[in-house]
């Protein structure tokens, strides 16, 4: 399952220019090439098609935001983004954003800007373009850290619709993100998360599960071997060292040899 969540709106299909601007968006053509990360809607236009689009949350510095992962404070902007035939990835001209959420909860702008105000369990929905192209989120206390980083393919393009899970040192899981259009995530973390996995069940037929990182391969079919996190800051973002590298299944290639005993 993907914490993605949208409402499919038939008959039609969004129609802009591949790889066409939108803000400080830099969705790359072709970014990832793999399956896609959300679920998600299509609607009407004018020139090159869209056979599915989607809602993006990001941080000033470009790292996607799942709607899982919305923490008290954040200031964010909102995004779509498509996906032609061929797979190519695009951003969406996008406006006339709206939210169910009080102004107590979120406050939404009409060109997208997000400001998360106070915790709740109340799941609520943002909309754009006067279509239904929706995002359910909820909003996290302040509590923790954040864990940055981006999972790219061998290309060095940004893998979407990965699950990057995170353990502490007991092996619990204690967190979890889906990387956007860019590969990228942003995840609340506790301070004793200790490691790492990236989880490509959901792309499976694109990609191998098993992830390269640093000078070592992982898997979340061998989840006693984890890939190290750094110490999770307090006063600041947490970013991965480099990037977690995944492999496509393409042209008879296999990745690099797996963990030990791993049954890959």
């Amino acid at each position: 399952m993907n914490r993605w969540n949208g409402m499919r709106k038939a008959g039609s299909a969004w129609s802009v220019g591949v790889c066409s601007a939108l803000l400080i968006t830099v969705i790359a053509c072709g970014g990832g090439g793999g399956g896609g990360g959300s679920t998600s809607a299509s609607g009407g236009g004018s020139g090159g098609t869209f056979t599915e689009v989607a809602v993006e949350f990001r941080t000033p510095d470009n790292y996607v935001v799942d709607p899982s992962n919305i923490r008290v404070g954040d200031t964010l902007q909102m995004y779509l983004w498509g996906r032609d035939s061929t797979g190519q990835i695009a951003a969406v001209p996008s406006s006339n954003w709206s939210t169910t959420a009080p102004g107590s909860i979120a406050v939404t702008s009409s060109s997208g800007a997000f400001e998360a105000k106070a915790a709740t369990s109340t799941t609520y929905v943002v909309r754009a373009n006067g279509n239904e192209y929706t995002a359910n989120f909820t909003i996290k206390a302040a509590s923790g850290g954040l864990v940055a980083g981006r999972v790219r393919n061998t290309d060095s393009q940004g893998v979407p619709g990965a699950f990057v899970r995170i353990y502490n040192g007991a092996g619990a899981q204690v967190g979890t993100a889906v990387t956007g259009s860019n590969g990228t995530f942003r995840v609340v973390a506790p301070f004793n998360a200790t490691g790492f996995l990236v989880d490509m069940t959901g792309l499976a037929t694109r990609y191998y599960n098993q992830f390269g990182y640093g000078a070592s391969e992982y898997s979340v079919i061998c989840p006693d071997s984890k890939a190290t996190l750094p110490a999770v800051s307090s006063s600041s973002l947490t970013l991965l060292p480099s990037n977690p590298v995944v492999y496509r299944k393409v042209g008879g290639t296999t990745p690099p040899p797996p963990p030990p005993d791993c049954g890959l």
